[in-house]
């Protein structure tokens, strides 16, 4: 079968056609960074590239839940602190307001740090981090505690207005951390302050048997507090935990993703200059082949 030059032409003009379309990818690929620029570059591991990067948003999601549940644990373990050490100074004053022959002016001192403590105590359990108040339930926006004022009596108590459920944050794959305060650690919460206005009222009136047993409670009201600080602490170790093994398997991905998209510079530059020689020696031959080719199809000149 005779080959036509037409036939030859069109040969090496699909050949120069493939050499150019490898001359412009190491190219693309060169100057974006990135083997796989479209799915149709290569389909298999663009679909790995594509899961994987849904997982890698995934998981900065779960980080930034992480930072939020670290943040919410640390500022309640720091209420709670604060409001042991509040329970604690005024269960001294408790104690040292049960001898029968302390002075009128002692009483309205100790009366007087009562009210301070109490305000303190309000305001700790009124906390709010990030515009959210902590221990209000799933009602971050409404101040939890509130005194109010029996208008016949003059008897103050302690309300609660936040919820009385507490969300959990999702931190991986099926887990969540409680990191806000449940319903029991806010009731302890409200006692507490209950009990510092209970002792208040009794070191006025200089009732010794009720002074007592404030202070009793006060006592319970501290293991409360000491108890809550540790169930705060546990949740920021957990979470410190969680955030190392989510960075370990961000990273993982990460690497995954960049031996699968991202462009090896070194052999990108290797297979660019060979294409590009293949290119020049590719014009080359075909200018010698049409030049052949149209002197051939000259006629013969006779004498």
């Amino acid at each position: 079968m005779r080959i036509t030059s037409y036939q030859v032409a069109q040969q090496f003009l699909s050949g120069l056609n493939d050499i150019q379309t490898g001359l412009m990818t190491s190219y693309q690929q060169l100057s974006s960074g990135q083997k796989i620029t479209q799915s149709s570059d290569n389909p298999a591991d663009a679909s790995v590239v594509m899961n994987m990067e849904g997982n890698l948003r995934q998981n900065s999601q779960y980080g930034s839940n992480l930072t939020r549940a670290t943040t919410v644990s640390q500022n309640s373990y720091s209420a709670v602190t604060s409001l042991k050490d509040v329970i604690t100074n005024a269960q001294n004053i408790g104690l040292t307001s049960t001898d029968a022959t302390s002075s009128s002016s002692t009483k309205s001192s100790n009366v007087a740090s009562l009210n301070q403590y109490i305000q303190e105590a309000l305001d700790l359990g009124n906390t709010k981090v990030n515009g959210e108040y902590l221990f209000s339930g799933n009602a971050t926006s409404t101040q939890p505690f509130a005194i109010t004022t029996d208008a016949t009596t003059g008897k103050q108590t302690v309300t609660y207005n936040g919820s009385a459920n507490s969300s959990s944050i999702p931190v991986g794959e099926g887990v969540s951390l409680a990191a806000y305060p449940n319903s029991s650690q806010i009731g302890q919460i409200r006692a507490a302050i209950q009990n510092l206005i209970n002792i208040r009222d009794d070191v006025q009136s200089g009732t010794t048997a009720a002074v007592q047993t404030d202070t009793t409670n006060l006592g319970t009201d501290e293991n409360n507090m000491i108890d809550q600080v540790s169930s705060y602490s546990a949740v920021e170790s957990r979470a410190s935990v969680m955030q190392t093994i989510l960075t370990t398997n961000s990273n993982a991905l990460d690497s995954t993703i960049s031996a699968k998209a991202d462009t090896n510079v070194a052999t990108a530059t290797v297979q660019y200059n060979q294409m590009q020689t293949a290119y020049q020696a590719a014009i080359s031959a075909g200018a010698k082949m049409m030049s052949s080719s149209l002197l051939s199809s000259l006629p013969t000149l006779t004498a």
